[in-house]
């Protein structure tokens, strides 16, 4: 059946365009904060005191300063190689773990579950004393371990988080696939690895792309585990603009320095972002 012209439009006004425009105002909303950064990373010193960000003429200088000031190289090392090993280490982990809740039968499997998801309740303040005299008792401080190691046996931040999501990703693939690799003499390991790892990309990617932005932004395990300063990472070399480290603090150096490091985030969040609908939506496996 044709839908008339005049129908379309008054459909579009009647359900789809309010959803637009609230679309629309809440990522305006979401974005200025972003373009003010940029906007003031541009400025000059006095219009960035000042606020008269648009009247002035641009400065891109400030990014070169910005790389002067700090040594964004060899913090950017230290960022990059923390953060792969966190993103491999959580996938591996979560995606095991999620596996045994989904396919393994084992008695009190639901209640380990449910003690599992429950420790997304609990403040990650409240196992940070607990943590760093462990941490100090295995002669960890001021190294890379105390951020990555926990990521290999699901004991990051959220850790919990993508343990459901694979979990329930799992549960729809279909249980021929389980039993079709017991008749090839695969056991629960080579399953997982073999088969369902591969069929998980989807929420792989996701569990991927939140496990990136999470440490690559994080500030304060880095600052309450890292002590030399040139084990320091991108956030904590942030953090020192606002002291005497690097100089006075300046605000349009300061807002190019965010830029620089914010980028790779947005970056991983926009070629990222296919999977997050797939990860939802599909439930079934392709030939």
């Amino acid at each position: 059946m044709k839908v008339s012209g005049g129908r379309r439009t008054s459909f579009l006004l009647s359900a789809g365009a309010p959803a637009l425009v609230a679309a629309c105002l809440a990522g305006t909303a979401f974005a200025l904060p972003f373009l003010w950064m940029v906007l003031t990373s541009l400025a000059s010193r006095e219009d960035a005191l000042s606020g008269r960000i648009l009247e002035g003429t641009l400065h891109p200088e400030n990014y070169l300063e910005a790389v002067e000031r700090m040594p964004i190289g060899l913090q950017a090392r230290n960022t990059i190689l923390i953060t792969a090993l966190v993103v491999t280490g959580t996938v591996l982990a979560s995606s095991f773990v999620g596996f045994a809740f989904a396919r393994l039968r084992f008695r009190g499997r639901e209640f380990v579950f449910l003690l599992v998801l429950s420790s997304m309740m609990l403040p990650a303040q409240v196992t940070m004393i607990p943590q760093f005299l462990l941490f100090r008792e295995l002669g960890w401080i001021d190294t890379f371990l105390p951020l990555t190691a926990p990521s290999f046996v699901a004991g990051s931040g959220m850790s919990a988080f993508f343990i459901f999501l694979f979990r329930q990703f799992y549960r729809t693939l279909p249980v021929e696939l389980e039993e079709a690799a017991r008749i090839d003499g695969c056991g629960p390991f080579r399953t997982w690895f073999r088969i369902f790892l591969p069929a998980s990309l989807p929420a792989a990617g996701t569990c991927a792309v939140f496990s990136f932005v999470w440490t690559w932004n994080d500030f304060l395990h880095p600052l309450l585990f890292l002590q030399s300063p040139e084990k320091h990472t991108l956030t904590l070399g942030l953090a020192a603009f606002r002291g005497s480290r690097y100089g006075l603090s300046e605000v349009h150096v300061l807002m190019a320095a965010s830029t620089l490091v914010i980028l790779p985030c947005i970056l991983c969040f926009l070629l990222g972002q296919r999977w997050f609908l797939r990860s939802i939506s599909e439930g079934t496996v392709k030939g």
